[in-house]
């Protein structure tokens, strides 16, 4: 199974009429694991039925969906995975439902980043699809890049798709967002990052996950 690089989405799921739009609000980022928490309705795609009819189709597909006040998913972002599948996978996000996310005792609309394995036929290398928090409890080496040459001051952000293998390696990595002036120099840091291999029935397993690294290059 690859994680693969997929052209850049965006489905509009719902709206309200004209005349009740009001000013836009840049949504809340949240973890991915703050989101599942808040999750009280998922509904499964009919994935495979389209899969299969496509010749059978084992992926892990990723999305960056913004939730309204109301825990409703309103727009959806295809970040990874395969691009066949959005339809049947954005019919599924528009009736996932969630329990409204507060800030200072008010409802806000929030932004995060959602997976899941697709196993469809044909051979299935047995992977799963892990928040990035839960990824994240189970590095062992982890390393900063030394970074050559200008770089602006502030933070830097990256964010990347993974693919870790059954023995805690990175076998692939996707850049979802970050300043292109290091890129390469981070990327290649963090593909030597390490994690303790994760087990299903007390076997290792392949794991689908979103990684980010932020870097404090001062005020």
């Amino acid at each position: 199974m690859r994680v693969m690089q997929a052209a850049t989405l965006v489905v509009l799921l719902c709206a309200p009429p004209a005349e009740a739009q009001s000013e836009p609000v840049t949504p809340v980022k949240v973890s991915a694991a703050e989101a599942r928490d808040h999750l009280v309705k998922r509904t499964t795609p009919k994935i495979c039925e389209e899969g299969l009819r496509l010749g059978g189709l084992n992926s892990a597909m990723f999305y960056q969906v913004t939730i309204d006040v109301h825990g409703h998913v309103i727009e959806a972002k295809h970040l990874s995975g395969a691009s066949g599948l959005d339809n049947v996978s954005m019919e599924a996000l528009r009736q996932w439902e969630y329990r409204p996310f507060e800030r200072e005792g008010k409802a806000v609309a929030v932004q995060t980043t959602l997976g899941f394995s697709v196993q469809c036929g044909g051979p299935s290398d047995g992977s799963i699809v892990l928040s990035s928090g839960e990824a994240a409890g189970n590095i062992l080496i982890k390393s900063y890049p030394v970074i050559h040459g200008h770089v602006g001051r502030g933070n830097h952000t990256y964010t990347y798709a993974a693919l870790i293998d059954s023995d805690g390696k990175i076998a692939e990595l996707y850049k979802l967002s970050g300043n292109e002036d290091i890129a390469a120099q981070v990327e290649e840091t963090v593909r030597q990052w390490r994690y303790r291999p994760v087990l299903v029935n007390g076997k290792p397993v392949p794991v689908h996950t979103t990684i980010t690294l932020t870097l404090d290059f001062g005020s």
